[in-house]
């Protein structure tokens, strides 16, 4: 088992047997989807993501991987990697400290994508392998809520991951799209502002599992010590049951699931920001008087939803495609055009793509 990092601490691949964990690598520009999300509750939730370029903390480097701390406000945060020597598991360890006056009540949410495939059919296309992955909550009598995922893609092995919280599971979601879309570019997800996950499995396009620790109220100085856990089995013959939460203890046993020492604050770098995570520029939807000064008075096939339009025509042909149908719809659009009346491909042919987002004739 292997994994790299981002600059600022967020997993730019996982990967066990040949095949990817992740379904949506980071890069240094933003986070993938798996992340640690640190949550003051109450009346009001805020959010605050402990990896990437958002994060706006400090990182070290360590033998063991990277730890990302920082204050935020008012509570300090240590999130550190490990992997398991002994069995193919992973770690994610989070200390929280509560420097206000009065008590915090705080909880942690950790989100990981899964892929469970080579890297090279992961990068081909994400939507189609989540088509093939089973998501199953598992109730375990050491840490709560886990949530298992097993390929059933036809072949010879069925891979099959455990993803867990060292503390107690609460809550837990399975699908990207029970996060829901922020209204704009670097809100948070509404998902995660609401007081409990889901607890419901949606099998879609996005495959993603969220599991939720018990929340805690945290004095002024007291400190939270809580985590997450992956463990990776290359062949899981029969479908996902109850008889897994075994596999919580044998995570449990292992002696990376013990926090490791603390680490010195003063030897870490900033993590380095990106314009990904903090747009600096906040859109807000044209009019239709703005529309029309724009490209004319006269359109055509309009689509609307509701008084919202969404996209038209203009006389010459152009398309105009207007931010609220990006926001609304689930993923990009695009066509393959290909030369040719074969079947399959071959040499003489040639093949474009053109996409609703504006990425043309990629060869």
């Amino acid at each position: 088992m292997a994994a790299q990092f981002t600059l600022s601490g967020a997993l730019r691949r996982l990967e066990v047997d040949g095949r990817s964990v992740l379904l949506y690598p980071a890069s240094e520009l933003e986070s993938g989807p798996a992340n640690l999300y640190l949550r003051i509750t109450g009346k009001a939730i805020v959010v605050k993501a402990l990896l990437g370029p958002g994060s706006d903390g400090r990182i070290r480097w360590t033998p063991e991987g990277p730890v990302v701390y920082g204050r935020w406000r008012d509570l300090e945060y240590r999130a550190a990697f490990r992997l398991a020597a002994a069995v193919p598991a992973w770690f994610w360890h989070v200390e929280v400290v509560n420097r206000m006056a009065d008590p915090c009540q705080v909880d942690l949410i950790y989100a990981q994508d899964i892929a469970l495939a080579p890297y090279q059919a992961v990068r081909t296309n994400e939507y189609y392998l989540s088509q093939y992955l089973d998501l199953t909550p598992i109730a375990t009598d050491e840490v709560g809520t886990a949530v298992a995922v097993r390929q059933n893609m036809p072949g010879s092995e069925a891979p099959w991951v455990l993803i867990g919280c060292l503390r107690e599971g609460v809550g837990w979601a399975t699908d990207g799209l029970q996060l829901g879309r922020p209204a704009r570019p670097g809100d948070p997800f509404p998902g995660l502002l609401a007081d409990r996950l889901p607890n419901a499995r949606l099998q879609h396009e996005h495959t993603l599992v969220l599991i939720q620790d018990r929340s805690a109220s945290l004095a002024s100085q007291e400190r939270l010590t809580t985590g997450f856990f992956g463990i990776y089995r290359s062949h899981h013959s029969l479908a996902t049951s109850q008889e897994d939460a075994t596999e919580a203890a044998v995570v449990l046993r292992q002696p990376e699931a013990r926090p490791s020492a603390a680490v010195e604050p003063d030897n870490g770098t900033p993590v380095i920001r990106s314009l990904f995570s903090f747009p600096s520029i906040a859109c807000v939807d044209l009019t239709n008087d703005q529309l029309r000064a724009l490209v004319g008075p006269e359109s055509r096939h309009a689509e609307s939803n509701a008084s919202q339009p969404l996209a038209f025509f203009i006389p010459n042909g152009t398309h105009i495609v207007l931010a609220a149908k990006e926001r609304a719809v689930l993923r990009p659009h695009g066509h393959i055009l290909r030369t040719g009346d074969n079947l399959v491909p071959d040499p003489g042919s040639l093949t474009s793509t053109a996409w609703m987002a504006g990425i043309f004739h990629s060869h």
